[in-house]
Protein backbone atom coordinates (compact mmCIF):
# COMPACT_ATOMS: atom_id res chain seq x y z
CA UNK A 1 0.00 0.00 0.00
CA UNK A 2 1.11 3.49 -0.79
CA UNK A 3 0.99 6.30 1.74
CA UNK A 4 -0.97 9.58 0.19
CA UNK A 5 -1.05 12.68 1.60
CA UNK A 6 -2.99 15.38 0.25
CA UNK A 7 -3.82 19.04 1.97
CA UNK A 8 -4.82 22.30 0.70
CA UNK A 9 -4.70 24.89 3.66
CA UNK A 10 -4.62 28.23 4.26
CA UNK A 11 -1.23 27.74 6.13
CA UNK A 12 2.21 28.07 5.86
CA UNK A 13 3.81 24.75 4.49
CA UNK A 14 6.62 23.41 6.34
CA UNK A 15 9.08 21.59 3.56
CA UNK A 16 10.81 19.95 6.75
CA UNK A 17 7.53 18.37 8.25
CA UNK A 18 6.34 16.59 4.42
CA UNK A 19 9.68 14.97 3.98
CA UNK A 20 9.05 13.64 7.47
CA UNK A 21 5.95 12.64 6.84
CA UNK A 22 6.62 10.50 4.38
CA UNK A 23 10.26 9.44 4.48
CA UNK A 24 11.38 6.14 6.74
CA UNK A 25 13.81 3.99 6.81
CA UNK A 26 12.81 1.39 4.14
CA UNK A 27 12.89 3.81 1.62
CA UNK A 28 16.16 5.02 -0.28
CA UNK A 29 15.00 8.00 -1.91
CA UNK A 30 12.79 11.54 -1.12
CA UNK A 31 12.83 13.67 -3.75
CA UNK A 32 10.70 17.37 -2.63
CA UNK A 33 9.74 19.50 -4.80
CA UNK A 34 8.68 23.16 -3.10
CA UNK A 35 7.16 26.14 -5.27
CA UNK A 36 7.68 29.36 -4.15
CA UNK A 37 6.26 33.11 -4.95
CA UNK A 38 8.83 34.54 -7.05
CA UNK A 39 9.12 38.18 -8.07
CA UNK A 40 8.73 38.01 -11.56
CA UNK A 41 7.09 36.40 -14.67
CA UNK A 42 7.08 36.69 -17.80
CA UNK A 43 8.84 39.96 -17.96
CA UNK A 44 6.98 41.23 -15.51
CA UNK A 45 7.64 42.18 -11.64
CA UNK A 46 5.01 40.10 -9.12
CA UNK A 47 4.60 41.44 -5.84
CA UNK A 48 2.11 38.33 -4.63
CA UNK A 49 0.16 35.32 -5.69
CA UNK A 50 -3.41 34.90 -4.03
CA UNK A 51 -4.83 31.54 -4.04
CA UNK A 52 -8.37 30.05 -3.81
CA UNK A 53 -9.57 26.58 -3.85
CA UNK A 54 -13.19 25.19 -5.71
CA UNK A 55 -14.85 22.79 -2.71
CA UNK A 56 -13.95 19.69 -4.77
CA UNK A 57 -9.97 20.24 -5.49
CA UNK A 58 -9.02 18.59 -2.23
CA UNK A 59 -10.63 15.20 -3.21
CA UNK A 60 -9.30 15.67 -6.89
CA UNK A 61 -5.85 16.82 -5.13
CA UNK A 62 -5.76 13.18 -3.54
CA UNK A 63 -6.77 11.59 -6.89
CA UNK A 64 -3.66 12.63 -8.66
CA UNK A 65 -1.95 11.87 -5.65
CA UNK A 66 -3.44 8.16 -6.05
CA UNK A 67 -2.98 8.30 -9.66
CA UNK A 68 0.58 9.25 -9.41
CA UNK A 69 1.47 6.54 -6.61
CA UNK A 70 -0.59 3.75 -9.20
CA UNK A 71 2.01 5.02 -12.34
CA UNK A 72 4.93 4.74 -10.55
CA UNK A 73 7.08 2.15 -8.23
CA UNK A 74 6.85 4.29 -4.75
CA UNK A 75 5.85 3.94 -1.55
CA UNK A 76 4.71 7.28 -0.83
CA UNK A 77 3.21 10.41 -2.25
CA UNK A 78 2.51 14.11 -0.55
CA UNK A 79 1.01 17.07 -2.25
CA UNK A 80 0.51 20.21 0.11
CA UNK A 81 -1.02 23.54 -1.33
CA UNK A 82 -1.32 26.96 -0.14
CA UNK A 83 -4.60 29.23 -0.39
CA UNK A 84 -4.79 32.98 0.61
CA UNK A 85 -2.48 35.89 -0.04
CA UNK A 86 1.32 34.84 -0.52
CA UNK A 87 4.34 37.23 -0.09
CA UNK A 88 7.29 36.78 -2.31
CA UNK A 89 9.33 33.97 -1.33
CA UNK A 90 6.10 31.99 0.52
CA UNK A 91 5.82 28.57 -0.37
CA UNK A 92 3.28 27.55 -2.31
CA UNK A 93 3.21 24.00 -3.12
CA UNK A 94 5.33 20.90 -1.91
CA UNK A 95 5.16 17.96 -3.38
CA UNK A 96 7.30 14.67 -2.47
CA UNK A 97 7.64 11.02 -3.50
CA UNK A 98 9.47 7.92 -1.91
CA UNK A 99 10.46 5.03 -3.74
CA UNK A 100 13.34 2.74 -3.35
CA UNK A 101 15.48 3.92 -5.36
CA UNK A 102 16.28 7.58 -6.80
CA UNK A 103 14.86 7.25 -10.25
CA UNK A 104 11.13 6.33 -9.29
CA UNK A 105 11.29 9.09 -7.06
CA UNK A 106 12.27 11.54 -9.42
CA UNK A 107 10.03 10.52 -12.09
CA UNK A 108 6.95 10.66 -10.03
CA UNK A 109 7.47 13.92 -8.05
CA UNK A 110 8.12 15.93 -11.52
CA UNK A 111 5.07 13.64 -12.91
CA UNK A 112 2.82 15.18 -10.05
CA UNK A 113 4.31 18.54 -9.65
CA UNK A 114 3.83 18.69 -13.88
CA UNK A 115 0.28 17.39 -13.04
CA UNK A 116 -0.09 20.39 -10.97
CA UNK A 117 0.95 23.06 -12.66
CA UNK A 118 -1.20 22.79 -14.86
CA UNK A 119 -4.11 22.65 -12.81
CA UNK A 120 -4.82 26.39 -11.59
CA UNK A 121 -6.72 28.73 -13.59
CA UNK A 122 -4.29 31.59 -14.20
CA UNK A 123 -5.29 35.26 -14.44
CA UNK A 124 -3.16 37.86 -14.49
CA UNK A 125 -4.30 41.37 -12.89
CA UNK A 126 -2.04 44.26 -13.78
CA UNK A 127 -1.68 46.00 -10.23
CA UNK A 128 -1.66 49.73 -9.96
CA UNK A 129 1.34 49.87 -7.97
CA UNK A 130 4.15 52.12 -6.58
CA UNK A 131 4.06 51.45 -2.70
CA UNK A 132 2.61 49.27 -0.41
CA UNK A 133 0.08 46.35 -1.47
CA UNK A 134 -3.17 45.45 0.00
CA UNK A 135 -4.35 42.82 -1.56
CA UNK A 136 -7.52 42.55 0.38
CA UNK A 137 -8.57 45.59 -1.78
CA UNK A 138 -7.31 43.97 -5.26
CA UNK A 139 -10.18 41.22 -4.25
CA UNK A 140 -12.61 43.88 -3.38
CA UNK A 141 -11.90 45.30 -6.90
CA UNK A 142 -10.47 48.48 -6.18
CA UNK A 143 -7.05 50.21 -5.78
CA UNK A 144 -6.56 53.84 -4.78
CA UNK A 145 -4.81 55.96 -7.85
CA UNK A 146 -1.74 56.21 -6.28
CA UNK A 147 -0.92 52.45 -7.13
CA UNK A 148 -0.65 52.91 -10.41
CA UNK A 149 2.08 51.75 -13.05
CA UNK A 150 2.30 48.96 -15.60
CA UNK A 151 5.18 47.06 -14.14
CA UNK A 152 3.78 44.97 -11.54
CA UNK A 153 1.43 42.04 -12.02
CA UNK A 154 -0.55 40.20 -9.19
CA UNK A 155 -1.98 36.96 -10.07
CA UNK A 156 -4.76 35.44 -9.13
CA UNK A 157 -5.25 32.03 -9.08
CA UNK A 158 -8.25 29.67 -8.57
CA UNK A 159 -7.43 25.91 -7.91
CA UNK A 160 -9.85 24.48 -10.32
CA UNK A 161 -9.95 20.70 -10.51
CA UNK A 162 -9.80 19.78 -14.57
CA UNK A 163 -13.07 17.75 -13.70
CA UNK A 164 -16.26 18.00 -16.19
CA UNK A 165 -18.38 18.43 -13.37
CA UNK A 166 -17.18 21.55 -12.39
CA UNK A 167 -18.97 24.25 -11.32
CA UNK A 168 -22.36 21.43 -10.72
Amino acid sequence: MVDVLAEISNTPIDSAAVENAVAGPQHGAVVLFSGVVRDHDGGKGVVGLDYSAHPTALARLRQVCEQVAADHDVQGVAALHRTGSLAIGDVAVVVATVASHRGQAFAACRELIDTLDGWGTFQPITIPFTGPLDISSIRAGHMDEDYKTDDDVLYVINIVPDSPNYGD
